[in-house]
């Protein structure tokens, strides 16, 4: 039974909101989304076969577990994430006059960088637990 990219692309956004998402036309979305799919797979390590999918049906051939979807969910907003951490606006100085009010950019993007390092660490926790369930070795 196969896993559609949808069922993904729902528990991922239950991790993140970006109202700006919802302003782009369906295929810049969709082509978005893919892309930070694409990311998740090539960084998540998963029990299933990531690589058997068919990209025109957008759909993982095989069905994948609940643990699976969660990590490649996690992925993608890790992805999501390095999008703004590597966005221009974070690199450029603002200069603004005393109407406009900035706070710290490093701070800000040292906050991103330990969000998503928190990400990271959840991801590996949980791949080790799955690993762990899964085994033989600790079998009852």
């Amino acid at each position: 039974m196969a896993t559609p990219y949808a069922k993904v692309y729902g528990r991922f956004f239950n991790k993140m909101t970006d109202f700006n998402l919802a302003e782009l036309d369906d295929y810049t979305a969709d082509e978005m989304l893919k892309g930070w799919l694409y990311s998740a797979i090539v960084n998540v390590r998963t029990s299933s076969d990531l690589s058997a999918r068919n990209d025109e049906d957008e759909a993982f051939i095989n069905d994948l577990t609940d643990n699976d979807i969660e990590l490649l969910a996690m992925g993608m907003t890790m992805a999501w994430l390095d999008q703004y951490l590597n966005s221009t606006e974070n690199v450029l100085q603002f200069i603004g006059g005393k109407e406009e009010k900035y706070y710290s950019q490093a701070n800000h993007i040292a906050e991103l960088r330990a969000m998503r390092e928190d990400i990271r660490l959840e991801m590996k926790r949980l791949h080790s637990y799955s690993t762990y369930k899964n085994s033989s070795y600790f079998a009852d």
